[in-house]
């Protein structure tokens, strides 16, 4: 993946590497080459392949290769060992010693002569020139023995001096060689690093495309290449230079500010465009530009509505799920398909326990909104305070007890979808000119919030009570009232469909899973010939009791007949029957006749004593 190079500036110093190579085991290539020598072979391995290269040198031409650009360089540092040997072999020679070298290979190394019997001179030198005016003044002054690097050392051959090769010793190629591998790791960590940028911004659907502080293209992914119909040569041109067909690229980055999006036409997309500073320790080095198509923002509002979807913000019931044949049913589910085609407001009226809410949902199924969320909200379930929070959201610090994170109303939660609004009549009176007019402007403002947002729902409400009485008693606002009766529904009351008990009644014993449980006939006329104030919701109820408690799997008219000893003693339920208004002796004959002439059965159903019936029997 890496490779490590060192390039010897002599065969010595290779040699001496090589000696170090098989000492560590250092995964190293060696080469040879001195000043621009090395320069040439330095660029000659960068350019033969895609590999990244970490160079092993010392001394001039360490500083030579230094002015490679991006060339990744580990300098040997000679080592107090190196000089001291240097000088014990230069003592032999004599002992006046000219330590000559680069300002890398010798910089550090002062008042030796304080350390050791010799007369040294340090000189620092910054090319080959200067090393030949050093070496030969130091000649000049009595000098005799030369002490450096390969250049120094050829100069003073040329001159006729003596001279010691400063060596390195294997533990300092050791040194240099863990720098190396320090080195490749930072590397290797920072590929790793730019190739999860990468691959992260090159699997978005948004298109990113940066900049340094001269406007010069640093980065682009690959969905801005296909957005501008551009490739990744653009990287280093500058914004001026860039020439994209329809418009002009950087008048649109003009127009964009800091931390905002900004609506935009470009190459007949909708995109919504931002700028993001880049900054490194605080200081600027950049921009990014970040492009959001509005096809792509949609279709990820669409997952998050399945996702809601998935959390239950969904609708169950369809109209096909609404049980019944009668024409009473049947007139109500095609009032409701038709509006299932619209999006206007639609206010359903029924009684307690007609299913409002699964009319409400079968006309969300039917609609252009279905693969939005259905929410729904019980309006008499909460109080004034908590319906509030419930309906329009709340920020952090709204209350006491509000969550940190705060919390989103309903409204956002039916966002392109349908709101329904059960028992709205219950809302105060307060609450309700705020209701009003979320629905009419279509904003809502969080509580505790200073910022407007925009809502789209579909509203449908329903009440079991008679809204204009609520409005002339002051209970109810007309404007309100007015906005959401746009389209009306109203649901019959099992009373008015009793055609549909009996298909009412198998249904319900199936999704009990009592399908063995069977029912006699006058049990069913009994059902046919009560009130059921409660609707259908009673009826379900009766029906699974009924199921549980059922002696030898079957249903009897004595368990209706009980159940209406039960409920006869509600309060507001008068009247269990046709049959027990205004009593009659021909009714109560009726009756009689009715359960084959069993008068105790006559007498339970009509709610009166048994003497009764002899009573009126013997007028």
């Amino acid at each position: 993946m890496i490779d490590i190079i060192l390039i010897s500036p002599n065969l010595q110093i290779a040699e001496s590497a090589i000696e170090a190579k098989k000492i560590y085991g250092l995964d190293l290539t060696i080469k040879c080459g001195l000043m621009e020598e090395a320069v040439g072979i330095a660029r000659e391995i960068i350019n033969s392949d895609n590999k990244i290269k970490i160079f092993i040198s010392r001394g001039g031409t360490a500083l030579k290769l230094s002015e490679i650009e991006g060339i990744n360089l580990v300098e040997i540092k000679i080592t107090v060992e190196d000089i001291f040997d240097a000088l014990s072999k230069a003592k032999k020679i004599g002992n006046r010693i000219l330590l000559i070298g680069f300002k890398n290979h010798i910089q550090g190394f002062h008042n030796l002569s304080n350390l050791v019997d010799l007369d040294i001179k340090q000189e620092i030198i910054y090319n080959e020139d200067d090393a030949y005016e050093k070496i030969l003044k130091a000649r000049l002054e009595g000098y005799e023995v030369v002490v450096g690097g390969e250049v120094q050392c050829g100069i003073a051959k040329m001159l006729g001096i003596p001279y010691v090769l400063l060596e390195t010793s294997p533990s300092s190629f050791y040194i240099a060689y863990q720098e190396a591998l320090r080195i490749r790791n930072v590397i290797i960590n920072q590929k790793r690093k730019l190739e999860e940028f990468r691959v992260i911004l090159d699997n978005t659907d948004d298109a990113y495309i940066a900049f340094d502080m001269n406007s010069n293209v640093t980065l682009i992914n690959e969905a801005c290449c296909e957005f501008l119909n551009v490739n990744q040569d653009i990287i280093g041109i500058n914004i001026d230079k860039i020439k994209i067909k329809g418009f002009e690229f950087k008048n649109i980055l003009d127009q964009i500010s800091k931390d905002t999006y900004e609506l935009f036409e470009i190459n007949g997309k909708t995109v919504l465009a931002s700028k993001q500073d880049l900054k490194l320790n605080y200081d600027d080095i950049g921009y990014m530009i970040i492009f959001k198509d509005i096809v792509n923002i949609r279709a990820e509002e669409s997952k998050v509505r399945l996702k809601q979807n998935n959390r239950g913000l969904s609708a169950k019931y369809n109209f096909d799920k609404i049980i019944g044949k009668s024409k009473a049913l049947q007139e109500t589910k095609k009032i409701a398909k038709l509006y299932a085609k619209h999006e206007s407001p639609i206010l359903i009226f029924g009684e307690s326990g007609t299913g409002k809410e699964m009319f409400a949902q079968s006309i969300h199924q039917n609609s252009k909104l279905k693969n939005g969320p259905f929410v729904a909200i019980n309006c008499a379930s909460l109080s004034t305070s908590i319906l509030e929070s419930e309906l329009f959201g709340y920020v952090e610090g709204a209350f006491t007890g509000a969550k940190k994170t705060g919390k989103p109303g309903v409204f956002e939660m039916a966002q392109d979808g349908t709101l329904f609004l059960d028992e709205i009549s219950e809302i105060p009176l307060d609450v309700q000119g705020k209701l009003l007019r979320v629905i009419q402007e279509k904003q809502i403002m969080r509580l505790g919030d200073d910022k407007i947002m925009p809502v789209n729902a579909r509203i449908i409400a329903a009440t079991n009570k008679n809204l204009i009485e609520e409005i002339n008693n002051g209970r109810f606002r007309k404007d309100l009232y007015f906005r959401i009766n746009v389209l009306r529904l109203n649901i019959p009351p099992l009373r008015n469909r009793k055609e549909d008990i009996e298909d009412l009644v198998k249904f319900f014993i199936t999704k009990y899973g009592y399908n063995s449980v069977l029912i006699s006939q006058n049990a069913l006329d009994l059902m046919e010939n009560y009130d059921w104030p409660g609707n259908v919701r009673e009826l379900d109820n009766l029906v699974e009791r009924l199921c549980v408690i059922s002696n030898d799997n079957k249903i009897s008219d004595s368990d209706i007949l009980n159940y209406f000893s039960e409920v006869r003693n509600l309060e507001g339920i008068k009247e269990l029957s046709n049959f027990n208004n205004n009593l009659t002796k021909d009714k109560i004959i009726e009756t009689i006749n009715f359960f084959n002439g069993n008068k105790s059965k006559a007498a339970e159903y009509l709610g009166v004593h048994r003497s009764t019936i002899w009573r009126y029997l013997n007028k």
